[in-house]
């Protein structure tokens, strides 16, 4: 999946969330905020690889991490798209939240952000190695990255749940 596609389905994730728990609320911040969050979040599984806009989106800092990453072996679709990652993420997320005090609901974004990500890759043509350092992986073979499939019908499908589910959320 191409990076826009990502960030709608981090974002959509996130509004869906936001429908299932009654607990993360309904507040128009909220919605928002958590949404912004899961979308710019949704990116960063991809730091695995150099041309990604995780890898560009802070300079030398994100380069630095992709350049430490290709160093150790990892390669593209396994740690970082793995669950393994993702519990990583979820722990520094609410790590945060106990020690800085952040708000409960803006971890909970940053990891539905990241887990959609993993998720929506397993559906297309390449494996997803979800149980890292296990071998193998998903891969459903359904969509091709920037196909019509997915630029015509995902994407679009994306946003239109974006909009659907943040009215719901907030209305």
């Amino acid at each position: 999946m191409m990076g826009r596609t990502h960030e709608f389905i981090g974002s959509a994730s996130w509004l869906g969330a936001m429908a299932a728990i009654p607990a993360l609320g309904h507040q128009w911040y909220v919605a928002v905020g958590g949404a912004l969050l899961a979308y710019v979040a949704a990116l960063g599984p991809d730091i695995d690889h150099p041309q990604a806009t995780a890898t560009k989106i802070l300079g030398p800092i994100t380069k630095g991490i992709n350049k430490l990453l290709l160093a150790v072996g990892v390669k593209h679709r396994g740690f970082t798209h793995s669950f393994f990652a993702t519990a990583l993420v979820a722990l520094a997320m609410f790590s945060c939240v106990f020690f800085l005090k952040l708000v409960p609901w803006v971890a909970a974004a940053v990891v539905i952000g990241w887990l959609s990500h993993s998720l929506i890759d397993a559906i297309g043509k390449r494996k997803v190695q979800f149980m890292w350092p296990a071998r193998g992986g998903l891969c459903l073979n359904l969509v091709s990255a920037d196909s019509g499939i997915e630029n015509y019908a995902i994407f679009p499908l994306a946003i239109l749940a974006n909009c659907f589910l943040f009215w719901m959320v907030v209305f």
